[in-house]
């Protein structure tokens, strides 16, 4: 039984508001200006507190990019990567502002209205775990993310997350320097190279494997219920994020200019090429995998175990051929 390490139990959703966490600086004071009055004793100490949690020395608060999975209420999971910035979460402690290099997890608590589309709140209940594996109970900011993938973006909808769970940043390289004899340093440090990441992206029927980092060399999926994984290899090392298209009973990849696919019916992998790789756009629609480029349509049935290319344009420009004679009666 596959553990589902990178989704976790249940959902609503919230919003990361840069702007507020600046806040928790103060303002700028300047010599000379008129300075607003300040709020009376008794009110300021009716205001929560607001807490930053942040690495020793002060972790940047400025929005960053971060891989992420994640989790719909449906079941549904989606792996790319979004600008994700402080998140604000308001605690029986007071409101906490934390810094997003430090998100690990995001669990969101559901409710009634959860998938009902325009009835996402301002935040909502739910728990942020960080890397040192603290967790954070309250009312989390909900709103929207720009989400992009490999094969396009789009914004995700708040009301219909479960959780979201982050690929660890690498940490820096720590190579002491070389020196010579006479002390003297002989090289610049070298960087460690980043760490390969990897996880399992799950869907109805069908598991397959999310991957960050340098030197991927091959994919894999499988079927959920007791299935072997089955791989397939790349026509040259990949690095960088990778994350499938998918949906019940199929995962598809778009590397460099091939499409892979697998097909839990089958319990293999079909390899497509493609016509033109710029601007492709890859999903699952119905179970069904299409591939967008240019003039041409890719389109896996996993029900058949097999790519099929259709060019657009020669169905409305070549004539079909003239049938031929007729087969002499013998």
């Amino acid at each position: 039984m596959f553990r589902r390490d990178c989704f976790l139990a249940v959902a609503v959703a919230l919003v990361l508001a840069p702007g507020d966490a600046f806040a928790q600086f103060g303002g700028m004071v300047v010599p000379g200006a008129i300075q607003p009055p300040r709020p009376d004793a008794a009110a300021a100490a009716n205001r929560p507190a607001r807490i930053a949690l942040a690495e020793p020395g002060g972790a940047d608060m400025q929005p960053i990019t971060r891989t992420v999975c994640v989790e719909m209420i449906d079941g549904e999971t989606i792996s790319g990567r979004i600008v994700f910035g402080p998140v604000s979460v308001m605690a029986t402690s007071g409101q906490h502002q934390v810094a997003p290099a430090l998100v690990k997890i995001i669990r969101f608590v559901e409710s009634e209205n959860d998938g009902d589309v325009g009835l996402a709140q301002a935040d909502g209940p739910g728990t942020v775990i960080l890397s040192n594996g603290q967790e954070i109970k309250g009312r989390v900011q909900r709103g929207r993310w720009t989400f992009t993938t490999d094969y396009g973006s789009f914004t995700l909808d708040p009301a219909r997350m479960r959780s979201m769970t982050f690929v660890p940043l690498p940490e820096p390289g720590r190579a002491k320097p070389i020196l010579n004899e006479g002390g003297a340093t002989a090289a610049a440090p070298v960087a460690e190279p980043p760490p390969l990441n990897v996880w399992p992206v799950f869907a109805p029927e069908v598991a397959a494997v999310a991957a960050s980092g340098p030197n991927i060399t091959r994919l894999a999926a499988s079927r959920p219920r007791g299935g072997e994984w089955r791989t397939v290899d790349l026509k040259e090392p990949f690095s960088g994020d990778l994350a499938p298209a998918i949906a019940g009973g199929v995962a598809a990849y778009q590397v460099g200019d091939h499409l892979f696919a697998y097909s839990a019916a089958f319990d293999r992998w079909e390899v497509a090429t493609l016509p033109n790789r710029d601007n492709v756009t890859l999903e699952v629609r119905s179970g069904i995998v299409i591939a967008l480029a240019g003039d041409h349509v890719l389109s896996f049935d996993p029900g058949a175990g097999k790519w099929r290319d259709v060019d657009l344009r020669a169905l409305v420009t070549t004539a079909p051929k003239a049938p031929g004679p007729p087969a002499k009666k013998p």
